[in-house]
């Protein structure tokens, strides 16, 4: 299926060195909004892949398709910034955090915002 603004690039997914998606909780896939965010996030939460890790850039059409067939994201604040409008536009439910909200969920070490959703009835 093609969305509205399917090739739009929404940041960098990272696999490790058997091809495997690296995912937070075991759950979500990560969307860095940039190389260097990933990377140094990945530095930092998972530092034995750090080395081995192979950057992809993702693009909303993928991200949407693996949405529909039940998978999870976990986006960082400048992906998912990237990503949110589009999703809307493709009638996607999401939860729209304040800025303030983000804030306090960085403070509090959650750099991430993870989501599965259903798509609208529209």
């Amino acid at each position: 299926m093609m969305y509205k603004q399917d090739h739009k690039i929404i940041g960098y997914i990272a696999n490790d060195s058997r091809s495997k998606v690296v995912m937070a909780n075991n759950r979500a896939i990560i969307v860095g909004g940039s190389e260097t965010e990933l990377k140094d996030f990945i530095s930092e939460n998972f530092p034995d892949l750090s080395s081995q890790i192979v950057l992809k850039k993702t693009k909303y059409g993928t991200i949407h398709s693996y949405l529909e067939k039940g998978e999870c994201y976990a986006f960082t604040k400048e992906s998912y910034e990237r990503f949110y409008p589009i999703g809307i536009e493709n009638n996607l439910k999401l939860p729209s955090p304040s800025i303030e909200e983000w804030d306090q969920q960085i403070a509090q070490g959650n750099s991430l915002i993870t989501i599965s959703v259903e798509e609208s009835g529209s």
